[in-house]
């Protein structure tokens, strides 16, 4: 989470994971990384609060192992300096603003219409109200670009927490994510889910996966 003091990046933290970070209107309040852990359909993303931008305990270079960073601001004019200072950070980018809740209807729609005809990727929300949150924790999710696969054993049922990978990942990127070797010793492997023709269809080691695939593996 990067944005300036005030713009409700330690509301929207509490918000979002089960962290307890201090909430002041007084400015430049968090000192340190606070760090909490969201939740989601069985994906558990670590979300980093970072100090304000302007404050002397502000690291830019910690943004460089981001797999998202989210811009927080309460005003849109605040984006695009912002955006400037992190030229050099890779990652995607998804714009918040926050405070929807101390707008009208009316200025609502024109805010939104306005970021639209920039192209951004952004959303709409408020920390206090909790209003557009669930569709903020939605869109992390998209932006992470990540899938969620599925495994079980013959006979049992589907196991209940997801093997989490980069999405174009193959069978065998999961395979050896259980453990260095074991697409050696696999002599089947059987698919349901999205990426698959029908069910139980067998596949290879190189059949490239989509979220919320599930696998059945047959070893030696």
């Amino acid at each position: 989470l990067v944005g300036y003091t005030n713009s409700g990046k330690s509301q929207l933290l509490a918000s979002l994971t089960n962290a307890l970070p201090k909430i002041s209107p007084r400015p430049y309040t968090t000192t340190e990384p606070m760090i909490g852990t969201m939740n989601y359909k069985g994906v558990s993303a670590q979300i980093v609060d970072l100090p304000a931008i302007g404050s002397k305990d502000f690291d830019v270079g910690l943004l460089h192992t981001a797999d998202l960073i989210l811009i927080i601001v309460s005003k849109l004019e605040d984006y695009f300096s912002i955006d400037k200072q992190l030229e050099r950070a890779s990652s995607k980018r998804l714009l918040v603003v926050t405070h929807a809740d101390l707008l009208d209807t009316d200025e609502l729609r024109k805010l939104d219409a306005q970021l639209r005809s920039k192209r951004l990727n952004y959303i709409l929300v408020s920390g206090k109200t909790k209003a557009g949150i669930q569709e903020l924790k939605d869109k992390i999710f998209q932006n992470m670009n990540i899938i969620r696969v599925y495994t079980k054993e013959p006979g049992k049922p589907v196991s209940v927490i997801p093997i989490v990978r980069p999405a174009g990942s193959t069978v065998k990127d999961i395979a050896e994510s259980i453990y260095k070797g074991f697409s050696k010793q696999i002599t089947e492997t059987r698919l349901t889910g999205p990426s698959g023709k029908f069910s139980n269809q067998r596949i290879g080691l190189d059949h490239v996966l989509k979220d919320k695939d599930i696998l059945e593996f047959k070893t030696r």
